[in-house]
């Protein structure tokens, strides 16, 4: 047996916590324990005699210890390659409209339509019914288990009735080729009202991304109206109609300047009881595009550091808040890199990723009568190889991330469809995951949920 060079180990105290990136094994090591986990992880040697059966099984049940002919790259590199080329989801973000009612200072969109000088448009009927047809075939031909939908803008709600009568399909068609439907919006939330949600909730619609980006002096300062209005009270005002009736993820992109505000935030939203989630993104400003944003972005360091002590002002005013981002396995860090994962563009035209919206260089295929047609663009993505990075393979958090954002090296280095790069490819837990490990651990320890015990 040997140990994996997954392995994570934290010493709190009398105890030990050890985590695998691979499996996403959590184990709690009393203090009976500690010396013997501790000698086996510094020495990188298992001695199987130290140990119990019952202990052994649960040490290689979480891939804290191996055989010694396990490849460990071998197994990411089934394990990514079945997800990708699994028929099992079929996966849509569709762009009902380029519209929007916000004017955000830090809005990519914008200054892409700026540099194009292309007037904003929507879906047509046209390609409404082409989608849907496609997904009759793709239902009846490859079977898959879940068809996820992501609606997505500009602003989608201004596009309600379209938004409305293609869900209305999907669920029709989900539920006569018994396919589980997942759809949710990506909304800035402002026309989310009352009835707005009841016709969502008719058509299975239950989840929705709203950004709010802090407490009212920032956000408003931040994500204004078209003529230049505030946007917070109103956001508030909708989510707490909603939030009892629908599943609500915030979206909350940071700043230096923005710190304390969403902090304030947090304070705020646990204070009115509102049902949310969290998810916290650095705002990335494209320097080689013009734009309104003024105050300073965050580097990946900084903005590792500073989740999570966001993370810990949530479970200091809500501590039965459910935190734990390892719950879930990611095969692939990006759906993107996925055999039937498709955005889908107002005009037709099919990309793999929503940041290459609007971008004519990198279409892979179109929406057509017979179907999606494809080209080789979208052959681009599904053959490049994140685990042939050795830089990549040495990483602790690799398991995770599966080499991070993919936008540099497909968009860019492999269909030159975009004259900048984005400043980071890896992702936060690369610099912060022993912190946030450890904030998963206490919470579990607080609410008594860990059933596995060295």
């Amino acid at each position: 047996m040997k140990l994996s060079k997954y392995n994570i180990l934290i010493e709190k105290g009398k105890y030990l916590i050890l985590f695998n990136t691979i499996s996403n094994a959590m184990l709690y090591v009393e203090q009976s324990k500690k010396n013997k986990i501790k000698k086996m992880c510094e020495s990188k040697k298992v001695k199987i005699g130290e140990f119990e059966p019952d202990e052994i099984e649960i040490l290689k049940k979480g891939f804290f210890i191996l055989d010694d002919d396990f490849d460990e790259v071998e197994y990411l590199k089934l394990r990514f390659n079945a997800y990708r080329y699994s028929d099992r989801y079929l996966r849509y973000t569709i762009v009902l409209t380029e519209k929007c009612n916000f004017n955000c200072v830090y809005c990519y969109q914008q200054q892409i339509q700026s540099v194009s000088g292309k007037m904003a448009s929507e879906i047509q009927e046209e390609q409404i019914i082409q989608l849907i047809e496609e997904t009759k075939r793709r239902f009846e031909s490859q079977k898959p288990k879940v068809l996820s939908v992501t609606f997505y803008g500009g602003e989608p709600l201004l596009s309600l009735e379209k938004l409305i009568f293609i869900s209305e399909k999907f669920r029709e068609l989900s539920k006569k080729y018994q396919v589980e439907y997942r759809p949710f919006i990506v909304t800035n939330g402002y026309l989310l009202n009352k009835i707005t949600v009841e016709k969502l909730i008719k058509v299975g619609i239950r989840s929705v991304i709203i950004t709010i980006d802090g407490t009212e002096e920032i956000h408003d300062k931040y994500r204004r109206l078209l003529n230049g209005g505030p946007t917070f009270s109103k956001l508030i005002e909708n989510i707490e109609k909603i939030h009892k009736d629908m599943q609500v993820q915030l979206r909350i992109n940071i700043s230096k300047e923005s710190v304390n505000s969403v902090k304030k935030l947090i304070s705020f939203i646990s204070e009115k009881r509102l049902n949310v989630t969290f998810d916290f993104q650095m705002i990335e400003v494209v320097k080689e595009f013009s734009n309104k944003f003024e105050d300073t972005p965050l580097t990946l360091k900084e903005f590792s550091k500073i989740e999570v002590e966001l993370y810990k002002e949530i479970l200091k005013y809500s501590p039965e808040y459910s935190f734990n981002p390892f719950k879930n396995l990611k095969f692939a860090r990006c759906d993107a890199l996925c055999l039937n994962s498709f955005v889908i563009d107002v005009d037709g035209t099919i990309h793999k990723c929503w940041g290459e919206v609007g971008n004519k260089v990198t279409i892979a295929g179109k929406l057509t009568n017979e179907g999606i047609k494809l080209n080789q663009k979208y052959t681009k993505w599904l053959v490049y190889e994140p685990y042939e990075d050795k830089e990549c393979q040495s990483c602790i958090v690799f398991p995770a991330c599966m080499g991070g954002c993919t936008f540099n090296a497909v968009v860019v280095d492999k269909l030159h469809g975009s004259p900048v790069k984005k400043p980071y490819r890896c992702i936060s837990m690369k610099y912060n995951i022993k912190d946030i490990i450890e904030v998963v651990a206490n919470q579990q320890l607080k609410l008594r949920t860990y059933s596995n015990r060295v």
